[in-house]
């Protein structure tokens, strides 16, 4: 019995290694196995980050060329909105009694108007490119836009029609470039803004959006107005003299003319253009107050005329009234 326990104890040994080596063989295949499958649901997942992060760059992509032209429109429709807001005491002055000065206006705001009827078409562009969050502040940034355009137009006409400057119209109109540069830079961020799949709205959220925009979008419909469209072929010239003693004997000095014959020589002008045969009327108009006003007008059968005129005759008139261009009484000329 006692020398068969060696071989005992020597045999379990064996078994017990052989089981151990299987064991450690079969756990060695799980875990390779188990790491290979690590491995690939890695590159798996790397594969789908990729995938997800080149789509959301298109989709980023996609929003900024969609914004881009609307933000472009719009800086121009601010920097055009200075013309409006600033008028010269002497178109104020002369506007009443001078047609063509105000046509002259009438196109710079008919200018105005078209940018912001392009604008206006380039609106549902922008709003493909934004989230409908940002949508909603955007619709109401436009309704705000537009209801100060509307006011400065108001306040413009006002300005023309009393001839007389209003402060409110700079008011309005700063407060213009103010909603249009927040309205640029709230639809830049949200057009920068990294694309998100959860930004797509619910049926609510849209059915909320499409009321909003139902009335921001129709305030914010410009109507195509035919202002200054249609040129005059008009030659316009204004001078403005200053009436105090001290100033005429200076400019009188200096230009080697008095006030009386530079009175002359307008009337002189005026009556030479009056009898051109080209011309299809002319007219002069003097407002004395503490610096004169004069403005000649000259409206020809054609613009081609009217530039043809400018180009080779007036010259002429320069060198035979030269009291008119001398450089302390020229004149602000202008075409419409």
């Amino acid at each position: 019995m006692s020398a068969i326990l060696p071989w005992v104890t020597a045999a379990v040994a064996v078994a017990t290694a052989v089981i151990a080596g299987a064991f450690g063989v079969v756990q060695t295949r799980v875990t390779a196995r188990a790491t290979h499958d690590l491995e690939l649901q890695k590159l798996e997942t790397q594969q789908i980050q990729a995938e997800l992060a080149k789509q959301n760059e298109t989709q980023t992509q996609f929003r900024q060329q969609q914004a881009l032209p609307f933000l472009e429109q719009l800086n121009i429709v601010i920097e055009q909105s200075y013309r409006l807001a600033h008028l010269p005491q002497q178109f104020l002055d002369l506007g009443a009694h001078v047609p063509q000065l105000r046509t002259y206006a009438n196109q710079v705001e008919g200018e105005w108007l078209e940018a912001m009827r392009e604008l206006s078409q380039r609106r549902t562009q922008m709003l493909v490119a934004i989230s409908s969050t940002e949508a909603t502040g955007v619709g109401t940034l436009m309704t705000d836009f537009t209801l100060d355009a509307n006011k400065i137009i108001s306040l413009r006409w006002k300005c023309l029609t009393e001839r007389k400057y209003d402060p409110e119209l700079t008011a309005a109109q700063g407060e213009f470039v103010r909603i249009g540069c927040l309205l640029l830079l709230r639809i830049k961020n949200a057009a920068l803004a990294p694309y998100r799949p959860e930004e797509i709205a619910t049926a609510d959220q849209i059915d909320q959006l499409a009321t909003l925009l139902a009335e921001s979008l129709g305030r914010t419909s410009v109507v195509e107005l035919p202002f200054g469209k249609t040129p005059s072929a008009t030659w316009i010239a204004i001078w403005q003299v200053d009436t105090d003693p001290e100033v005429q004997k200076f400019i009188e000095s200096m230009a080697h003319s008095t006030q009386a014959e530079f009175d002359e020589a307008v009337k002189g002008l005026a009556v030479e253009l009056y009898n051109r045969e080209d011309v299809v009327e002319s007219g002069l108009v003097r407002i004395p107050r503490d610096k004169q006003l004069y403005c000649l007008t000259a409206r020809f059968e054609s613009v081609e005329r009217r530039d043809g005129f400018m180009a080779a005759e007036l010259p002429g008139y320069r060198r035979k009234f030269k009291s008119l261009w001398s450089i302390y009484r020229a004149p602000s000329e202008m075409t419409v």
